[in-house]
């Protein structure tokens, strides 16, 4: 987690560098790349990871090293090949996909084309991170994580500043590059000689045992994926691609640098819950991952609300102060989205599919209707409520689900860490929109943290993470 959060200090910096040189309707276009490119590497991975993850984390439990081998080489093969036809044809298609993506009648292909071209080199760079989640070889997946982040801010800079939007597309691929150098040498410093994929250790079995999680995966993140590309191929056409660029940043903000803290514990907890052999031991796992993030992100959520307007200045331009008021509405539905994405990664964990498949496709109908039904009304303010309707819908039905099909209810100091967490939000984004004066929005949100806390300190596990947290700071001081 610690890794997510330089890497979404160095988002933050490639955001302030596109603002500036790009401005909204240059990071509208680049948000669209970025889908599109985001997209192809969902239909070229085939959702395969996660099920990458829970094979390689059973074979490390029964120390069988011939199936880790197995797994990872014939994985890595079959979807390099997948990722080289998929970006193939791709950029064959590109002046449809363009036309497709701004209204342009293939204007922008080219920039598709650049995009493309790093789909395989990011297909490779997921496995080698599936193959480390599966061994929860922590320190490797943090070192390439921030080597890449850190080194890619001058890349994109570097290529920004004198191009433009082809720079930016450029500098998309450059950070898949350099996150793959620096994961497959972590991988050989983690496992040796069983993170080299190798023909002979090929096994059709072992590509056929993702495939439940593949086909789940690729539903999955093709329909969120699409979906948020038909929202902002909307709001290009009804509103701007200004307009387009504003909501761009805001989800960024949602969904990259909050997304990222919880893809960076994603892949370990979802080892840890593959691993859990009875009810109670996955029921705690649940717990306890909604315990800490529900420590973790309100607070993250309050920075970002009260301090909205000073950070749009700051990180963007002022071009983008629209941001701020747009995420007073979002963030409290992320707040909502987490304990939804926890249960269903326990329900995916259990091989429930289907089930898990079904509740995020009325996810995606729900969310677009209630787009077009508020942005008619209330523009950009309409889809952001759109996201927290959805959202909080959302987590009801993974819980409904979590209870169906795996017995699970959240324990009642779960169920407090997420009322606090979801009052303090809520009560911020009140209190924040109500005042004109960023000072005031800062002590607002200030004192709504020092309320949560002296609250949250009754609790017994609250107050054991906080005193581990400040044990581990002192220990890194001295």
């Amino acid at each position: 987690m610690g890794s997510s959060i330089l890497g979404s200090i160095t988002q933050v910096i490639k955001g302030k560098i596109s603002a500036l040189i790009l401005g909204p309707a240059g990071v509208g276009v680049v948000n669209q790349l970025t889908q599109c490119f985001n997209m192809f590497l969902t239909l070229s991975s085939l959702g395969v990871p996660n099920g990458i993850s829970r094979n390689i984390a059973v074979h490390v439990r029964d120390a069988d090293e011939v199936a880790i081998r197995a797994q990872f080489s014939s994985t890595f093969m079959f979807l390099s090949g997948v990722s080289l036809v998929t970006s193939g044809v791709g950029i064959l298609l590109s002046p449809l996909i363009s036309d497709l993506l701004f209204d342009d009648g293939g204007e922008r292909s080219k920039l598709v084309v650049l995009v493309l071209l790093g789909v395989p080199v990011a297909v490779s760079g997921l496995v080698y991170r599936s193959l480390l989640n599966g061994t929860q070889s922590v320190r490797q997946l943090t070192v390439a994580r921030i080597s890449a982040d850190v080194l890619s801010v001058g890349v994109f800079a570097a290529l920004v500043i004198p191009f433009g939007v082809p720079g930016a597309a450029l500098g998309l691929v450059s950070l898949h590059l350099l996150y793959l150098i620096f994961i497959s040498r972590g991988a050989w410093s983690a496992i040796k000689d069983l993170s080299r994929p190798r023909f002979g250790a090929f096994r059709w079995q072992a590509v056929r045992l993702n495939m439940g999680f593949g086909i789940h995966g690729l539903v999955i993140a093709a329909t969120t994926i699409f979906t948020g590309l038909l929202v902002s191929r909307w709001i290009i056409t009804d509103l701007s691609l200004a307009e387009s660029g504003i909501f761009g940043v805001a989800l960024k903000v949602t969904s990259v640098y909050l997304g990222g803290l919880y893809a960076a514990a994603n892949g370990y907890y979802f080892a840890s819950i593959a691993r859990a052999q009875t009810p109670e031991q996955l029921a705690g796992e649940i717990d306890n991952a909604i315990a800490l993030y529900m420590v973790i992100v309100p607070p993250i959520i309050v920075g970002l609300m009260a301090g909205g307007d000073l950070i749009i200045r700051v990180l963007f331009s002022a071009e983008f102060l629209p941001v701020a008021v747009v995420l007073l509405v979002m963030l409290p539905g992320d707040a909502l989205r987490l304990v939804a994405e926890i249960v269903g990664q326990a329900v995916l964990a259990r091989k429930h599919f289907v089930l898990s498949a079904a509740i995020m496709l009325a996810w995606a109908i729900c969310y677009v209707i209630l787009v077009r039904i508020f942005m008619a009304q209330y523009g950009l303010i309409g889809v952001a409520l759109a996201y927290l309707i959805s959202h909080a819908g959302l987590m009801i039905a993974m819980l409904v689900a979590g209870r169906a099909v795996l017995g699970y209810l959240p324990r009642r100091s779960s169920i407090l860490f997420v009322a606090r967490g979801v009052v303090l939000v809520a009560a911020t984004a009140f209190a924040v929109h109500e005042v004109e004066s960023w000072p005031f929005k800062i002590a607002i949100g200030l004192a709504m943290l020092v309320c949560w806390v002296l609250v949250s300190s009754f609790d017994s596990q609250f107050a054991g993470y906080a005193r581990s947290s400040f044990d581990i700071l002192m220990r890194r001081k001295k």
